[in-house]
């Protein structure tokens, strides 16, 4: 069998689930911080919101990515000001 290698921009539950016995062997990298156990206040802020949003939601690799880059981009936007361009969104 090949070895499969993927990064972390894909959905490591989702893609278990939808090859089962086929994702036997399948390696993923993750660049994010586990987001059902790590201590780092991103991943502490994460599990929090989700319990605040929906006690059933399940925290997630791909979720815990998307939070972070949306406080990414939101630093950026305060940063470039109350009449951001393009020009000072990408310099922050």
């Amino acid at each position: 069998r090949t070895p499969y290698y993927a990064r972390s921009l894909i959905g490591v539950r989702q893609l278990i689930d939808e090859l089962g016995p086929l994702a036997e062997g399948l390696s993923v990298s993750q660049t994010a911080p586990n987001p059902l156990k790590d201590r780092s206040p991103v991943s502490v802020e994460y599990r929090a919101l989700l319990r605040r949003l929906d006690p059933a939601l399940q925290p997630d690799y791909i979720g815990l990515e998307g939070m972070i880059a949306a406080k990414v981009f939101t630093e950026a936007l305060r940063r470039a000001g109350p009449q951001p361009t393009r020009e000072r969104l990408r310099q922050q």
